[in-house]
């Protein structure tokens, strides 16, 4: 049987603790045994060689976590290499105590991720007002297209309305017309590439390829990264992701007040857990794009971040696995429940404190 690197979790008490396990290991005299546990992609602890094919380590933060195991079969010997599969691991800390918050209207400008949250208010004191998505912030500050209704050739009111929306950049009025108390931001969709449309951009959405509208020819336009003088961003054709960003920020700024913007930075999941809750890796290319995703997601967060300094967010992807029974099924940003709960916290906690300081 051939050796296999086998990491688990398991909670001690308040604790909780990663296992790394050797299978198949075929002792012999002089072979020892060192790990790595890394996180999130860097080495986050060691245990130097003993003759032991095991170890654990107390896990303090959360991440995607993932063994390295080297083997010596002789002391001055080369050592085999072995990797566990990458684990999400949430630290579990005290339970949340929720705190009362007054009725609070709220917009989204994102995608499933920041709905599906909304479905987790334990106290039902969250209405949502307006739901813009399938569309990237440069299609919102974009020139309006013009379009009839009714040539969007999809069953669902929904998608239609949110085509039509991207293409005549209604995004940003029906916000204003929403009277919601906070904006709810992700930039999810800004994983869909762009289509130049005459003078304008829109969404190349799943929605929009199904939609049967004229596509063919329409020249399309990817997130494109660079780094130059030691600064990182993305071009879209010509011209740098920042003018767009810049943009949108500055007409968001003109219906919500920094402090009543709520910027949910969602990180794709490199694991899910599968339908008998074991948890499994992502195959290698899926991960390979889900990380490109992640790059984009971390530019837009940072961006907005600089234009809205007093906005809030919430970055609680680490150790979060997507769940093969979602609702809307298999998916890197169709979480575990776990996940919701913890975003809707968060906003629960921004919330509270922000009726505070307002009375």
């Amino acid at each position: 049987m051939p050796i296999a690197c086998k990491l688990t979790v398991d909670t001690r008490g308040d604790d909780q603790v990663a296992r790394v396990v050797l299978e198949g290991v075929e002792m012999q005299e002089e072979m020892t045994f060192a790990f790595y546990l890394n996180r999130d992609g860097a080495r986050d602890q060691t245990r130097w060689y003993t003759e032991q094919p095991e170890a654990e380590f107390a896990l303090l933060e959360s991440g995607n976590y993932q063994a390295v195991a080297f083997i010596k079969a002789t002391k001055d010997g080369t050592p085999q290499l072995l990797q566990s599969d990458v684990m999400a691991v949430r630290v579990q800390y005290a339970q949340h105590e929720w705190k009362e918050i007054p009725p609070t209207a709220v917009s989204i400008f994102g995608s499933c991720v920041s709905r599906d949250t909304m479905s987790f208010d334990p106290q039902h004191r969250l209405s949502l007002q307006k739901y813009i998505a399938r569309e990237s912030i440069v299609s919102a500050v974009a020139l309006p297209v013009s379009i009839e209704m009714d040539s969007i050739q999809l069953s669902s009111r929904f998608q239609r309305e949110q085509i039509y929306t991207d293409f005549r950049k209604t995004a940003l009025e029906q916000l204003a017309q929403s009277d919601a108390d906070y904006l709810l931001v992700d930039f999810v969709d800004e994983r869909f590439a762009l289509l130049r449309w005459g003078d304008s951009l829109v969404t190349l959405s799943n929605e929009l390829v199904n939609s049967g509208l004229p596509l063919e020819g329409k020249e399309r336009l990817l997130h494109v990264p660079y780094e130059r003088d030691g600064v990182s961003g993305y071009t879209l054709g010509d011209t740098d992701m920042d003018r767009y960003v810049e943009e949108f920020c500055r007409r968001v700024l003109e219906i919500f007040p920094q402090e009543r913007i709520i910027l949910h930075h969602v990180q794709a999941a490199e694991c899910y857990l599968d339908l008998g809750k074991v948890c499994r890796n992502f195959p290698d290319p899926q991960r390979n794009t889900f990380r490109n995703y992640n790059r984009l997601w971390q530019y837009m967060c940072r961006k907005i971040q600089q234009w809205i300094p007093r906005c809030h967010v919430i970055d609680v992807s680490a150790g979060y696995m997507a769940d093969e029974a979602h609702q809307w099924g298999l998916s890197p940003i169709h979480f575990q429940k776990e996940y919701y709960q913890e975003v809707m916290f968060r906003i629960y906690e921004i919330i509270s404190s922000q009726a505070e300081q307002d009375r």
